[in-house]
């Protein structure tokens, strides 16, 4: 397990977390600070966006890509719901 404990000093650890040789069979979880519930969605939008930029940046191919996401291997998925109040 790798921790980047929203330190982005750290990211430089996810190409051994999460590189070309495991990214089929790794598994991402992003835990938010719920201490400012305010900043949620920020929190949520930003490291969605650190490990797509991350998967984007490793060299897989197209193919590999269309298969794993036909095998639900690589998924990402969000949903952020804003109330108004």
């Amino acid at each position: 397990m790798w921790q980047a404990e929203g330190d982005p000093e750290r990211l430089d650890l996810l190409k051994f977390g999460l590189n070309e040789e495991n990214v089929d069979h790794a598994a991402v979880l992003i835990c938010l600070d719920y201490s400012a519930p305010w900043t949620l969605h920020q929190q949520l939008a930003q490291w969605l966006n650190v490990v797509k930029q991350h998967i984007a940046s490793l060299n897989l191919s197209e193919d590999r890509l269309e298969i794993a996401k036909k095998q639900g291997n690589y998924t990402v998925i969000a949903k952020c719901v804003t109330s108004a109040t």
